[in-house]
């Protein structure tokens, strides 16, 4: 029943989410195999394109008055490593109209590799020619254009499509 829906835990009573922040951050893939994602709330929308040879990150965030979020890009290894969450608070805080959210619009080179593990919002990821690794809990998933694609999902709607290879669900 309460699938999609967010429940913060925190003590504070009527706390809105109606900070609107915008951020972008980039990474030097020249030498990188994977990008690891792990997202909270809000949409996430992967681009993939044969001329990049960097990671480019822009995200609309909609935060408290604390900002208590973290939004980082980094390099691990031959991984990169993209984290876009809210920070969660100790106790009951219920989110008197916007709940927080971070909207991100992820354009990479076609050919890494994704491992995603997102909490909820819609996913759209299109023009990948690497494998697709997904966990999403809640939201809407469309695909369009991948090798192998793994899927693991709570609930919503899925659209995929230009999978060359293996699809498992």
């Amino acid at each position: 029943a309460l699938s999609g829906c967010v429940v913060h835990i925190d003590g504070h009573s009527k706390t809105v989410a109606d900070v609107e922040l915008h951020k972008t951050l980039t990474l030097d893939a020249t030498n990188l195999n994977s990008l690891m994602a792990d997202t909270s709330s809000g949409s996430l929308d992967i681009i993939g394109d044969d001329t990049l040879t960097q990671i480019e990150v822009d995200a609309k965030i909609l935060t408290d008055k604390d900002h208590s979020y973290q939004l980082t890009l980094e390099q691990d290894g031959n991984n990169a490593r993209l984290i876009a969450k809210h920070n969660a608070r100790v106790g009951i805080v219920w989110y008197s109209g916007n709940s927080p959210r971070i909207d991100l619009t992820v354009r990479v080179p076609n050919s890494l590799t994704l491992d995603i593990d997102d909490s909820s919002g819609d996913i759209a990821i299109k023009g990948m020619t690497g494998d697709i690794e997904l966990e999403d809990g809640s939201g809407d998933i469309s695909i369009n254009g991948a090798a192998n694609v793994k899927i693991d999902d709570g609930s919503g709607q899925m659209l995929i499509r230009g999978v060359s290879g293996m699809l498992n669900i």
